[in-house]
């Protein structure tokens, strides 16, 4: 019911933002979200980025952390800096906003903030 009801809120918030980011590609990845959308978008890494990936991600995903506190996360996916979340920002869309989200792994944000977090993404995470 959970996976169900994610779908359903992602897909309900991108339409709003006239996108189509919760669909993939060709490739398996998440596809781009719609040029205009991006542009009147007010989320921002220090607005939107910063404070979700602070919140949901780095507890394990940090290279300050030591390898006991990581749960397991593998040491080299950080998301310490936006260069880093660039760099695996179709992994975090997939494994964070897409059906089902495993990311974190025990439970998690809110689905309206995955849906912004895969409208963050689909924008280029700027």
């Amino acid at each position: 019911m959970r996976s169900s009801r994610n779908a359903l809120v992602i897909a309900i918030a991108l339409a709003g933002c006239g996108t189509d980011y919760a669909s993939t590609n060709a490739d398996g990845g998440a596809a781009s979200a719609d040029a205009a959308s991006c542009a009147s978008s007010y989320l921002t890494y220090e607005s939107f980025g910063q404070p979700f990936v602070t919140n949901w991600c780095r507890g394990c995903h940090s290279v300050n952390l030591p390898d006991d506190m990581r749960q397991m996360a593998p040491n080299n996916i950080n998301f310490d800096t936006l260069a880093d979340v660039h760099t695996w920002s179709q992994r975090i869309a997939i494994r964070a906003t897409l059906n089902p989200a495993t990311m974190p792994p025990k439970g998690g944000p809110p689905d309206s903030d995955r849906a912004l977090l895969a409208v963050w993404i689909g924008c280029g995470a700027p």
